[in-house]
């Protein structure tokens, strides 16, 4: 299954909804398949995937502090609950830092979250 922006089930993970939003708060969640750990967002009903670290590969980002920079959830950023480090949602880039994250595509059909991995 594909779609108009190029995710398919082949080329990504896969992550089935359980009540709404796969157990993703508003801090965020942890997903692990086949090796891969991601963190999953949902602000405002728009869902975001990033590595699952931080820059510094110490510390999970799923419970760190998450900001909505638009008002329908367009955008938005994760802080490092540890380290204090801040990472744009939609393309990883360092806000209050050099480093950067990596960010994946995301596409929701249906009751599923797809996450680009290519």
């Amino acid at each position: 299954m594909k779609g108009g922006d190029g995710l398919s089930k082949s080329s990504g993970i896969v992550v089935e909804l359980e009540d709404g939003i796969c157990g993703v708060d508003e801090n965020g969640g942890s997903v692990e398949m086949g090796g891969i750990e991601l963190a999953l967002y949902c602000i405002k009903g728009r869902f975001y995937a990033t590595a699952a670290h931080c820059a510094n590969g110490e510390h999970t980002l799923h419970n760190g502090h998450l900001s909505c920079t638009g008002e329908r959830g367009e955008g938005g950023s994760v802080q490092c609950a540890v380290c204090g480090a801040r990472f744009d949602l939609r393309d990883g880039r360092g806000q209050s830092c050099d480093s950067s994250i990596k960010a994946y595509p995301v596409r929701v059909a249906g009751n599923l979250v797809y996450v680009g991995l290519g």
